[in-house]
């Protein structure tokens, strides 16, 4: 074992160890790891951006593909016919009006017929197309939110629908997937047919609305003769709002791009400040648009090895960049592209500068940390060893001796104060302990040491606290073990009152407040009041007592032997059991009244009697036992208790309490009680 060594000399070694551990390993740190914390924190800037990007865009897309995969399905069944244009305008606006990035939806035939919707500046606009009969002229229709208010105009705009991309690339794949069908049919008859297969179009200018934009489109085909396409227009406009508020650095600049690198989502930069000069900035190449650092980013890409998708350095006009390139693929044949581009300039920033300033700091506090080292050691040792010194005192059970410690630091006057507390507390805990013991004994002496014999009856009763005093209690009282000898003749018969009572939270304060209601019952009893009135003026003294939101649930009976009924009043104390041996069924009883104490006054009249039988059983329990739960929050349950008293009726009432304290055991794993748990059982055996 080492040899002890002094206060004062172990905080010197140790203070000056950990000052020069730490110098060292700041000053190491600095100087090794400067580079690799950069590459790292590069790379996760950039892969985090398009992260971002990526949710961004598939939460751009997906929702189009949704309404898209929705008229797919509308157009197999039948239901999108070009021949009943209203029809078409009122399924087809709701797909248009759910998403933003929307522009129109259109639907058209090879025979020249399309079927146009289209939201622009909060109109509805409705192009109606039919090469065959009308030739160039299409059939417009506009209205704002009814329709049937629309106006009609004719345009003559040589518009044929089957001439454009997103048509004619649905088709090409139409037909291709049709030859590749029959070339495996032999092989693969259940290849799948084009219908369902989207096809994205090139970003190109809308014929209508002439705003940049990119449509997805799909064949079906629904039973005539001609093939027929869906095609949904989406702005690229919206993608811009997105990239252009992305600031990732001062400088750094997010981007989506085309295969034929032209922009489709603009970066965040002072020239495209508001919309028009996004608008006019839209699917032009970076070159044209004056950021030629994107331009060097793809070409340093190329240049890497097949595969690599890695954040990556690379040089423009100059100056060192990090960027990042990760395909966004809309289907196998057509994808975007996703750039991050950040300057290493940004990222490290004055961290150069900043190295040798805070070597050049460092060194200079740790000389000074080494002086302080000396005195701070010198400073605790004396405070220290003080409390140290008390501490022995207060663990020998001296709790008079108070300590005085002379010290300048607020932190060593701060644990005395502390320690003083503590042995303040340590004091009052101890007496607090003896007055619980006290409260405990005088609780418990309240309680029935013997419970009466009761011919033709069987009579248990149990009660478990949850701390050492508790918020239940109960009381089986003969009238005769209360009452005074009273004069010959007196009709008062022998009765046997029981009490049940649970005070709302368990400890001193609940167990002084059921305690008090105990007295009172005996008080009433002495005074041969009947079980209503004692109910009654219970529950206003309670009410007189008692602050707003405390409450007493309690259940009074009065058991007479000689006619074998039972009086029975609840105060909120519920549910009862009632076990009928002619039924073999054990019902439960609600409560005549709310608890004691909610109500200033309380009609406590007793409606009826329960006459018991041999085999009979009345039970009454606290919430405590059927609300008691075990490891996976399941509740011991009121259902679980008529079980018990149904299976286990033919025993004595010790008996089938003792049934349900060792089930209740092992349904909690004899975990603790949370809350007073109390029971009263009554069998009638004859």
């Amino acid at each position: 074992m080492a040899k002890p060594i002094s206060i004062r000399r172990s905080l010197l070694i140790n203070l000056l160890a950990v000052v020069l551990l730490l110098s060292g390993s700041i000053l190491l740190t600095i100087i090794v790891s400067s580079q690799k914390t950069l590459s790292t924190f590069s790379q996760s800037l950039i892969n985090q951006s398009i992260n971002t990007i990526e949710v961004q865009l598939t939460g751009f897309f997906n929702p189009v593909i949704d309404e898209l995969q929705i008229a797919l399905a509308w157009g197999e069944a039948g239901v999108l016919s070009l021949d009943e244009p209203d029809r078409l305008n009122k399924l087809l606006k709701p797909l248009v009006q759910q998403h933003a990035q929307i522009s129109s939806i259109m639907v058209a035939n090879d025979n020249g017929m399309e079927h146009l919707v289209l939201q622009q500046e909060g109109k509805w606009i409705n192009r109606q197309t039919r090469r065959q009969q009308w030739n160039t002229r299409s059939r417009w229709l506009e209205w704002d939110d009814d329709i049937k208010k629309a106006t009609q105009t004719w345009k003559d705009l040589n518009y044929d629908p089957r001439q454009r991309p997103w048509f004619i690339g649905a088709k090409q794949l139409h037909v291709l997937t049709a030859n590749e069908n029959a070339l495996n049919k032999n092989n693969n008859p259940t290849n799948e047919s084009s219908h369902g297969k989207i096809h994205w179009t090139e970003p190109y200018t809308f014929f209508t609305t002439k705003e940049p934009g990119i449509t997805a489109s799909v064949s079906f085909d629904d039973g005539d003769q001609w093939l027929d396409v869906i095609g949904i227009d989406i702005l690229l406009k919206d993608i811009s709002k997105f990239t252009t508020q992305l600031h990732i650095s001062p400088r750094g600049m997010v981007a989506v791009l085309t295969d034929k690198q032209k922009v489709i989502g603009l970066p965040a930069h002072p020239q495209f400040a508001d919309v028009s000069q996004q608008m006019s900035a839209l699917m032009k190449t970076p070159r044209e648009l004056g950021i030629k650092v994107i331009n060097d980013a793809a070409s340093a890409f190329e240049t890497l090895e097949n595969g690599y998708r890695k954040p990556f350095q690379f040089r423009s006009a100059g100056e060192v960049w990090w960027a990042g390139l990760k395909p966004f693929w809309l289907n196998e044949d057509r994808k975007l592209w996703m750039a991050v581009v950040v300057p290493e300039e940004d990222i490290i920033g004055e961290i150069t500068l900043m190295r040798y300033v805070v070597i050049g700091i460092t060194l200079v506090i740790l000389s000074l940390a080494v002086y302080r080292a000396i005195n701070l050691a010198n400073k605790y040792s004396t405070p220290i060893e003080a409390l140290v010194n008390q501490s022995f005192r207060i663990a020998r059970g001296d709790l008079e001796h108070k300590q005085h410690i002379d010290s300048i630091l607020k932190e060593v006057h701060r644990l005395a104060f502390a320690q003083e507390k503590m042995r303040r507390g340590l004091k009052s805990l101890f007496k607090l302990e003896r007055d619980l013991q006290i409260a405990k004994q005088i609780q418990q002496n309240t309680f029935p040491d013997t419970l009466p014999h009761i011919e033709g009856f069987e009579v248990d009763a149990w009660i478990e606290p949850a701390e050492d005093t508790g918020g239940d209690t109960y009381d089986i009282v003969e009238t005769g073990d209360v009452l005074d000898a009273y004069e010959e003749g007196d009709s008062y018969r022998k009765k046997i009152v029981f009490l049940l009572a649970d005070a709302t939270g368990h400890g001193i304060g609940p167990a002084l407040i059921v305690t008090q209601l105990r007295s009172m019952l005996c008080v009433a009893l002495r005074m041969k009041q009947s079980l209503s009135k004692i109910a009654e003026y219970v529950n206003q003294q309670i009410h007189n007592d008692m602050r707003e939101g405390r409450f007493i649930t309690a259940w009074l009976g009065e058991l007479d032997p000689a006619t074998k009924t039972l009086a029975s009043f609840s105060a909120g104390q519920a549910p009862l059991f009632y076990y009928s041996a002619k039924t073999r069924r054990c019902n439960t009883l609600q409560a005549d009244t709310p608890p004691f104490g909610v109500l200033p006054l309380l009609s406590a009249d007793i409606k009826e009697t329960i006459i018991l039988a041999k085999g009979d059983i009345f039970a009454v329990f606290s919430d405590g036992i059927f609300d008691t739960c075990n490891a996976m929050g399941e509740k011991f349950s009121i259902q679980r208790i008529q079980r018990i008293i149904e299976e286990s009726n033919a025993g004595t009432a010790p008996e089938l309490l003792a049934t349900i304290r060792n089930q209740l055991k092992e349904f909690s794993l004899n975990t603790k009680a949370t809350d007073d748990r109390t029971a009263i059982v009554i069998k009638c055996t004859k």
